[in-house]
């Protein structure tokens, strides 16, 4: 074993001896720079599968601060509470921003759960906004929400037909359609987050 090796199984160790009141206090005393290098250590050692990367209710504050930061969005919150609209925003726009990445960001997860090996299966409490869990009837009952004319499809089948088969609908059709998904994808993350 070498010494990084050695040291980090010293630390750990001395870390599980500590008293958690113990612990807090080490860790308020890291600066900000040592605290992200070790948030991407622990990243790096918690690997999470790809298809779960977009799963915004699993964020942590560091997460989500980076995310939005790239959306020109500054906020201060965990995935959870930032679909629950408890982040605190500096204006209307921001938070008009964070809501679209929001929708964006779910439509995503939603279509990489469909060629997922191991599709994420959510309880049953968020299932009803699981659009790749759809059957053929609850993707057409989707559909005639917009009046669009039936369409016999699962919800796997309607996530890929923006990559597939988009011919199947008007481009008017389709544009109405990813954007009622990307507000159906939020909902589900909603639900995951009171979970």
């Amino acid at each position: 074993m070498g010494t990084g090796a050695s040291a980090a199984t010293g630390m750990a160790a001395a870390v599980n001896k500590m008293e958690d009141a113990e612990l807090m206090g080490v860790v308020e005393n890291l600066d900000n720079d040592t605290c992200e290098v070790i948030q991407k250590a622990i990243n790096a050692k918690l690997v999470v599968p790809s298809e779960m990367m977009n799963a915004i209710w699993k964020w942590d504050k560091f997460s989500v601060k980076n995310h939005l930061l790239e959306q020109g969005v500054k906020c201060e919150c965990s995935g959870k509470e930032l679909l629950k609209g408890e982040g605190k925003f500096e204006s209307a726009e921001d938070e008009a921003k964070a809501d679209a990445f929001i929708k964006k960001t779910a439509l995503e997860f939603m279509m990489e759960q469909v060629t997922a090996h191991r599709p994420f299966v959510p309880p049953a409490s968020a299932a009803q906004h699981c659009v790749y869990l759809w059957d053929y009837d609850q993707t057409v009952d989707f559909l005639q929400e917009d009046n669009i004319c039936y369409r016999a499809m699962p919800g796997k089948k309607l996530l890929l037909s923006g990559n597939m088969e988009k011919s199947q609908f008007s481009e008017e059709e389709w544009e109405s359609t990813v954007e009622r998904l990307g507000v159906k994808a939020k909902e589900f993350m909603v639900a995951m987050a009171d979970v």
